[in-house]
């Protein structure tokens, strides 16, 4: 069994799109780009959609997760160490860049979130554009980060055919960590995350995203450690292991601004 390192993926930013099954679970999000949506969608119905332009995240029939959830948000779970994540071998070496940001992500999460959500027998609860690409004026890796909330991801059945049926592939299988799947598609390069209903990896991911979107400070020097960050990586876990640091005192701040930290 091979030890997998502790280093985690940190998607961080961006709109995203909540596609629900019930008609009365309606979504208001945060979007900062305009070609952004929100479809409500149930299984019957699947073409209601609404262009929303809104400074907030609120869900209308339920608890907001975030803070409901506030102690497993401020929780950095590793998983099982000696639990093998990889579906398909090892990760290849390959090129990692960081390049300027280009305003054509947001529409192309767009085009790939439409897609994903109309493949055959999907039935997905939220798709969310996560990762430095959803983060206006950052530059990034050329890589679209998803995360896809399903209602069990162990039910693979339910969504990993559908999805390798337009040509994403099964890369992990992480249960010890959160339940994580993750699915890559090579063009355009994307990493799909699969997560269950209100999970604190994906929440973080939502309150990374937001925090750099409005801290310029935040958002320069996470830039600065993502260029870092390239010295002497030669996978994407080597690449986020050199960066984790800076993600994780990014991480404190907005903890501590929400007022989650435990008192001295």
């Amino acid at each position: 069994m091979a030890v997998r390192p502790k280093t985690r993926r940190s998607p961080e930013g961006g709109a995203y799109v909540f596609h629900s099954r019930n008609p009365l679970r309606i979504h208001i999000a945060c979007f900062r780009d305009i070609g952004s949506i929100a479809a409500c969608t149930n299984v019957h119905f699947v073409n209601t959609i609404a262009l929303i332009n809104l400074t907030g995240h609120v869900r209308m029939n339920d608890k907001d997760p975030i803070k409901t959830k506030t102690h497993e948000i401020i929780t950095f779970e590793d998983g099982d160490p000696n639990e093998n994540p990889w579906v398909l071998g090892a990760p290849e070496t390959e090129h990692i860049e960081v390049v300027p940001y280009d305003k054509a992500w947001p529409a192309l999460f767009n085009t790939l979130s439409q897609r994903i959500a109309s493949a055959p027998g999907i039935k997905a609860l939220e798709i969310a554009h996560v990762g430095s690409t959803a983060v206006p004026g950052l530059s990034a890796k050329p890589v679209i980060d998803i995360d896809m909330i399903v209602d069990d991801p162990e039910d693979e059945a339910s969504y990993i055919p559908a999805l390798t049926a337009i040509g994403y592939r099964h890369r992990v299988r992480e249960p010890s960590w959160y339940q994580h799947r993750m699915l890559r598609l090579d063009t355009p390069r994307v990493n799909l995350h699969i997560f269950g209903p209100d999970c604190p990896e994906h929440l973080r991911h939502l309150l990374f995203r937001d925090w750099l979107s409005g801290n310029p400070q935040d958002r320069r020097l996470y830039e600065e450690a993502k260029t870092a960050a390239l010295s002497g990586a030669a996978t994407m876990q080597q690449y986020n292991m050199n960066k984790q640091q800076v993600v994780r005192e990014i991480y404190q701040r907005i903890f501590a601004h929400n007022g989650w930290l435990p008192e001295n």
